[in-house]
């Protein structure tokens, strides 16, 4: 499945987070995202970003970590490639419905239930994304495509005001202006 456009959104009446994906096809696919929920993905999806393997084997490593010896480097070099990846993708304010739409798990929501993370062999991760009663789909998000859904899950987790640290997207840190001292 070709993703054509990804939408996350927080839903106060229900205090979960909407997922909507939309594929070249024209399908729709809709799921619920709890807080648990969200919090159990951060931390496979800040590993996969941070260049970690998301096993213990270490089998799956993405790319080789930065510099151990500076970290601060290794942080804005982070935050950086998120910079860049998030730039690089179209920002629209609505989510585009096309005209052939169809909704092949349904309409309403499935409420995520089972929830798996792993490698995908190009780069990125497959997401795999199921209710308690196995309905759902796993999708593989590329890495800009990732960078983008962390970003998403960090703002609107920040919006529901969850107070989840979710450490995904890397802190950018401005410099500080000179101070002005008058002697």
């Amino acid at each position: 499945m070709n993703i054509k456009q990804l939408q996350v959104t927080y839903q106060p009446y229900a205090d979960r987070l909407l997922l909507r994906i939309s594929a070249s096809d024209g399908g729709e696919f809709r799921f619920w995202l709890t807080r648990r929920l969200v919090g159990l993905l951060a931390e496979p999806l800040a590993k996969h970003l941070q260049g970690l393997p998301l096993n213990d084997d270490g089998a799956d490593r993405p790319e080789p970590p930065g510099s151990i010896e500076n970290p601060a480097r290794q942080q804005a070099e982070a935050a950086f490639k998120h910079q860049q990846a998030v730039a690089g993708l179209q920002s629209e304010k609505t989510f585009q419905s096309p005209p052939d739409q169809n909704f092949p798990l349904g309409e309403e929501p499935l409420l995520v239930a089972k929830l798996g993370v792993n490698p995908a062999d190009k780069g990125g991760v497959v997401l795999a994304l199921h209710s308690k009663d196995n309905k759902g789909l796993s999708v593989q998000l590329g890495s800009p495509l990732l960078h983008g859904f962390c970003d998403l899950l960090v703002k609107c987790s920040d919006q529901a005001s969850w107070g989840l640290a979710l450490n995904l997207v890397p802190p950018t840190k401005v410099a500080e202006p000179p101070s002005k001292a008058f002697h």
